[in-house]
């Protein structure tokens, strides 16, 4: 078996964009994942709204 070892780096632009995806509202978080589907190329995005409150988000 072969051994090796490798180094891994982040860029800086990726971590504002993970602090953005935890930290932002509702919003914004589902306006990214509908960009994430565009630039995939999906045919299809299937969004389900579930309302619960252990989730800290409930309809009016």
């Amino acid at each position: 078996m072969t051994s090796f070892s490798f180094h891994a780096q982040v860029a800086a632009q990726a971590i504002e964009k993970v602090g953005r995806l935890f930290n932002a509202s509702f919003d914004d978080i589902l306006a990214e994942r509908l960009k994430n589907a565009r630039r995939a190329g999906a045919a299809k995005v299937s969004i389900d709204h579930v309302d619960d409150p252990r989730l800290g988000r409930q309809s009016a």
